[in-house]
């Protein structure tokens, strides 16, 4: 308890009152949910992009090939 007493001293001295370490750590569950569900929507727009960027890339290729047997005829 003194440890408890000691560390909020600390954290008023230093103006950090806005720090809030829950005793009970189900509190983080929500905070933890909410990540992964962020993590995994940038993974798959991360995919998609990806996917089309490799699209993207072999539509020049095709064309830059086009272009090229064009001149040399």
């Amino acid at each position: 308890m003194d440890a408890i007493i000691k560390t909020k001293d600390v954290i008023e001295y230093m103006g950090m009152e806005f720090l809030y370490f829950p005793e009970d750590k189900t509190e983080y569950l929500p905070a933890v949910i909410i990540l992964i569900v962020f993590m995994i929507g940038a993974g798959i727009v991360m995919y998609y992009f990806i996917k089309n960027s490799r699209k993207e890339a072999e539509k020049v290729n095709k064309q830059y090939q086009q272009n090229i047997n064009e001149n040399q005829d």
